[in-house]
C-alpha cells in the first residue's frame, strides 16, 4: 500500500475485532433502518398534525358560521311570524270559538286567531300582544276591569242583536244570526277599524286569482245576496250558465259557502260593505 493512503491505526487498534458478525451486523443496520422509518414517521407526524389541526379548527368554524346563520335566519322567521297581527277568543263554548276563529281568518286573512277557554289561559299566554280580544259576555262581565281598560281592542259576542241586551261602552257583535249575517257585522266591525290596512302592520298583500268579466258580475250579485234564478234574470243568461259561473268561482276562490264569497266580495273591492 502507498505511503499516502496508509492511516495511522488507533494504539488500540488490536483489541478491535476484525470483522462484526455477519448477525450482529444485520441487527445493526435492522436498527438503524428502523431508527430511520420512527424519524420519518415523527417527522410525517409533526407535520400532518399542524394540518390535521387546521383542518379540524376551519371545519368547526364553518359549523359555527353556518349554526350562526342559522340561527339568524330563525330569529328573522320568528321576527316575521310574530309581526302577523294576532287576535285572540276567549269563550268556553270550543265549538263557537272555532267557528269564529274560521269566520275571522276569512273576513281578515292577514290575522291569526287564538283560541282560549278562559281568562286564565289567555293571561298565561301574553295577553298584550293581541291586537283584539273576542270574548263572551260571561268572560267579560267576570273579568270587567281588565277589558274596560281595553275597550278600543275588546269585542264582545253577544246572544242577542237588542242593544240594550249588550255591554254599554263595547263593541258587539250578535253570534245568534245566520253565518252571513255574522260575517257582514264582522266586516263592517273590519271596515271601521281596519280598512286598508289601518292600525295593522304593514303586511304583503296577497293577490288573488283573476276572475273574468262575467264572474265579476255573478260574484257582485251573489255577495248582494241574489239567489241563481235573480241573477241569471238580472244578467240575460241562462240559469244552467250561471250555475257554471258560480262553480267556476268557488273553484279559483277556494271558497265553499255564500259567507266565503260574501267576504271575499268586499275585501277585494268588487262589491260595496253598504250593498250587501
Amino acid at each position: 500500500m502507498p505511503r499516502f493512503l496508509a492511516k495511522p491505526l488507533p494504539a488500540d487498534h488490536k483489541s478491535y475485532p476484525k470483522a462484526l458478525p455477519k448477525g450482529r451486523f444485520a441487527l445493526t443496520l435492522h436498527n438503524a433502518s428502523c431508527a430511520r422509518e420512527t424519524e420519518s414517521k415523527l417527522s410525517f407526524r409533526s407535520l400532518a398534525l399542524p394540518l390535521q389541526n387546521a383542518s379540524c379548527a376551519r371545519e368547526t368554524e364553518s359549523r359555527l358560521s353556518f349554526r350562526s346563520f342559522a340561527l339568524h335566519l330563525h330569529n328573522v322567521m320568528d321576527i316575521k311570524l310574530d309581526s302577523r297581527p294576532r287576535v285572540a277568543i276567549v269563550d268556553p263554548n270550543t265549538p263557537a270559538a272555532l267557528g269564529m276563529k274560521a269566520l275571522l281568518e276569512e273576513v281578515v286573512p292577514i290575522v291569526e286567531a287564538d283560541t282560549f277557554g278562559s281568562f286564565a289561559e289567555l293571561s298565561a299566554n301574553e295577553p298584550e300582544r293581541y291586537f283584539h280580544y273576542f270574548v263572551s259576555l260571561n268572560t267579560l262581565l267576570e273579568n270587567r276591569s281588565y277589558f274596560a281598560a281595553r275597550r278600543h281592542k275588546t269585542i264582545v259576542l253577544a246572544a242577542s242583536a237588542d242593544a240594550g241586551a249588550q255591554p254599554a261602552g263595547f263593541h258587539c257583535v250578535c253570534t245568534c244570526v245566520p253565518e252571513r249575517q255574522l260575517a257582514k257585522q264582522l266586516l263592517a266591525l273590519e271596515q271601521s277599524a281596519h280598512a286598508d290596512g289601518r292600525h295593522l302592520p304593514p303586511m304583503q298583500r296577497r293577490h288573488g286569482p283573476k276572475l273574468t268579466e262575467r264572474e265579476a258580475e255573478v260574484l257582485a250579485l251573489i255577495a248582494r245576496g241574489l239567489i241563481n234564478k235573480e241573477i241569471a234574470e238580472r244578467l240575460g243568461i241562462g240559469l244552467a250558465t250561471v250555475i257554471t259561473h258560480r262553480k267556476n268561482i268557488m273553484e279559483k276562490l277556494g271558497a265553499r259557502s255564500v259567507s266565503a264569497l260574501t267576504i271575499y266580495a268586499v275585501m277585494n273591492g268588487y262589491v260595496d260593505m253598504n250593498s250587501i
